[in-house]
This record gives structure tokens, C-alpha cells and sequence, in this order.
């Protein structure tokens, strides 16, 4: 429709989320180069621990004594790490999950509004713009095209999924209460994972966005909404959804 016009503010979400990638890549590389301190700068604390378990186990032999103090040490080592870099990363992730997720919901906005007008039925988007972004890039497409079909069981339908319930817990969150260790009040579960996966994750979540709406480029009728997300520069694919959307364009190959 050459008549259509509309607004464009969701790219400052697209900006936002964007910057965040350097600043991740060159944690990334502070976290990979990270060399541990050695012992030896501990040895203060070993000794000042070890007089300290002395003269609370007078009985105890100085090999026990030793083994129990240098576990210690070995704790002090291990946590340096989380330190240096926990609170750092974890501020990143809140951010990144946030930004991502309210990108994934305009995008999403933005596709159907423009798709639904460009079809002369816009007031079936105030139906769907009730529903929660998850539910939205699984059936509002379908508006547009009826064969459109989500690969909710694939890559994309599990990252949908755990982006969800990671800023769900942050943005709703809420704390458990126990009385008397009984659990009265159950609260949000911000699951913890190892680094290495939390890592991942994040990269997904810079992806998802993006290969949502390539996912839906492949399999709607060209239009204006094409244009959503379309430069994805410098946050690259993630892996795990490079195999979704290859898969999707050659099965759209295959119809045509």
C-alpha cells in the first residue's frame, strides 16, 4: 500500500540491544585470558587460618590441620574468579535479557500491525497485541498467511521459551518465604547455570530477534514488515538457530 505510513520506534530497543555486544565480546575475552592468582599471594590468610584452627583443635596433627587450611585457600583461588567477573557479567545478562525480549515483542508488533492494516483488517491487532509476545510469533502470523507454521519444537521455540522465563522471573519477580521451614510463599526460580552455558545463552538471546524475524521472512508474503530487523550487524546468528532457519527456507523451496 503506497499510502501506508508508520512509526519506527522500536529501532532505539534494536540500538540498545546492539550496544551491548561489544561491551559482551570484550568480557568474553577478559573472562577467557583470566589467570588465576597464585597461592602464594594467599599465604597471609594461611597462616593467620591455620593458628586460627591450631588453637581451636589443639589435638589435631598439623597435616589435617594443613589440608583443611589449604581447601580453604583452594576456595579463595576458585572464587577470585566470581568476583573479578560475577556481578559484571550477571549486570550484562540482566540487560541483554531484558532488551532482547522487549525487541522480540516489538518486532513482532511491528510485523502484524503493518501485515493486518496492509490487509485492511487493523483491529484484529488489538485482539492479538493482548497476548503475550510468546503466543504472538507462534500464532499471529497465521493472520497473514495461514501457512505460516512456528518450529516451536526446534532451536527457536526453545529459546522463545527460556528467554521467556528468564525475564519473567526478573521482571515479576518475586521471593520465597519459608515460616518455621515451611514454605508458605514460593518465589520466582531464576535458575543458576554453569558459565560456560549462561554464555551461550546470552548469544541466543542477542540472536533471537533477529532470526525471528528471519523465520518469518521466509514464510510470509513480501511486504513492508520484511524490512523489520533486517540489519542484524555486528550481533551475528546463533548456531543453534542457523540450522532452524536453513531447514524452513528449504522446506518454503520445496512449495514453491
Amino acid at each position: 500500500m503506497e499510502d501506508l505510513q508508520m512509526s519506527w520506534d522500536h529501532d532505539c530497543i534494536e540500538n540498545a540491544l546492539k550496544a551491548q555486544w561489544q561491551p559482551f565480546v570484550e568480557l568474553q575475552k577478559r573472562m577467557d585470558s583470566y589467570i588465576p592468582p597464585d597461592k602464594s599471594v594467599f599465604e597471609p590468610r594461611r597462616t593467620s587460618l591455620f593458628d586460627m584452627f591450631k588453637a581451636m583443635n589443639p589435638m589435631a596433627s598439623d597435616e589435617a590441620l594443613a589440608k583443611i587450611v589449604d581447601d580453604q585457600i583452594a576456595l579463595l583461588v576458585d572464587h577470585d574468579f566470581s568476583r573479578t567477573f560475577g556481578d559484571v557479567f550477571m549486570g550484562q545478562l540482566v540487560v541483554v535479557t531484558i532488551l532482547s525480549q522487549a525487541l522480540c515483542e516489538a518486532s513482532i508488533n511491528a510485523i502484524l500491525a503493518i501485515g493486518l492494516a496492509g490487509k485492511g483488517a487493523p483491529e484484529l491487532f488489538h485482539v492479538l497485541e493482548k497476548s503475550d509476545f510468546k503466543y504472538k510469533w507462534i500464532y499471529g502470523p497465521k493472520c497473514l498467511d495461514s501457512k505460516y507454521s512456528f518450529p516451536l519444537g526446534d532451536s527457536l521455540g526453545e529459546s522463545i521459551t527460556h528467554l521467556t522465563k528468564r525475564r519473567n522471573s526478573l521482571i515479576h519477580n518475586k521471593v520465597g518465604v519459608r515460616v518455621k521451614s515451611k514454605l508458605v510463599l514460593e518465589g520466582s526460580t531464576l535458575t543458576r547455570l554453569p558459565l560456560n552455558e549462561q554464555i551461550q545463552w546470552m548469544k541466543r538471546y542477542f540472536s533471537l530477534p533477529y532470526d525471528l524475524c528471519d523465520q518469518a521472512r521466509v514464510q510470509l508474503p513480501v511486504g513492508i514488515y520484511s524490512m523489520i530487523l533486517r540489519d542484524r550487524g555486528p550481533i551475528p546468528i546463533a548456531e543453534e538457530h542457523r540450522k532452524c532457519i536453513e531447514f524452513l527456507k528449504s522446506r518454503m523451496a520445496k512449495l514453491v
